[in-house]
């Protein structure tokens, strides 16, 4: 919600931003457009014949997973890297860093 948010911004200011979001249920695409995305995708780490649609068009690429699905995560590495065309990607992989430390 609040990477959508900024993206929004940034195009406000006159930046030339392109928002396709990704979710695992189509129930939740109507919510996610509403909050500025101009596309959605279903996207799940363990179909990987959705990571395609995810990334046509794209040069640049946010990608969060709990770490369950590092695996999944790790195929959709090796997709962005055959796809050839992303030129920046950052991934967020700290889901539940307030529950799993160690203090």
């Amino acid at each position: 919600k609040e990477l959508i948010a900024h993206l929004n911004e940034a195009r406000k200011g006159g930046r030339d931003v392109f928002i396709r979001a990704a979710v695992r249920t189509e129930s939740k695409a109507d919510f996610v457009k509403s909050l500025g995305a101009d596309e959605v995708v279903t996207f799940d780490y363990e179909k990987h014949e959705t990571f395609a649609p995810a990334l046509e068009g794209m040069t640049q690429v946010f990608s969060a997973s709990p770490d369950p699905q590092a695996d999944g995560h790790a195929a959709f590495c090796k997709a962005i890297s055959a796809y050839g065309k992303i030129e920046h990607a950052v991934r967020l992989s700290c889901f539940g860093a307030d529950q799993n430390t160690v203090s």
